[in-house]
């Protein structure tokens, strides 16, 4: 499973505004409503928070993962978010995070939306890869760096 396959560059915001955890997953959701993604915000974002309640999506080493399953999509998307100066989000590490993978995946995906979480979780331990996230740019340039990195990891 390749990240580009529910990834694109529409859904991807180089530098987030949001200053907390809170924000960053209403900012975030915001995007993916905009775009047409969804057309229930405030239900992704209860879907979000719910999951959030559960334990801290902030995976560690920078990374954060929020995930919901929704009724209204057909398909696994994703979002993605660079915070240039780092969000507090409870992450098990104590670190702040500066890249943030928004998923949403349909009520039905099963295994899909697992191993969606565990090739995104596998791609983000490259150190050197998150270096190049932080020091590009545009939009264009953070979707060219993840998706050179995805395809060289197996």
């Amino acid at each position: 499973m390749k990240i580009s396959a529910f990834l694109s560059t529409e859904n991807i915001i180089s530098n987030l505004e949001a200053e907390d955890k809170e924000d960053c997953i209403k900012e975030v959701a915001k995007l993916l409503h905009t775009n047409g993604v969804v057309s229930n915000y405030q239900a992704l974002v209860e879907a979000l928070f719910e999951r959030e309640s559960l334990g801290t999506t902030g995976i560690g080493k920078n990374v954060a993962i929020p995930h919901a399953k929704i009724k209204e999509i057909d398909k696994l998307v994703t979002a993605f978010a660079r915070s240039k100066s780092g969000i507090d989000f409870d992450s098990q590490d104590g670190k702040p995070v500066h890249f943030i993978f928004l998923l949403i995946a349909p009520v039905n995906s099963g295994s899909l939306h697992l191993k969606a979480l565990a090739r995104i979780s596998k791609l983000m331990q490259k150190e050197d890869m998150k270096e190049r996230l932080m020091s590009v740019g545009s939009v264009s340039e953070l979707y060219e760096v993840l998706n050179q990195e995805d395809n060289q990891t197996l």
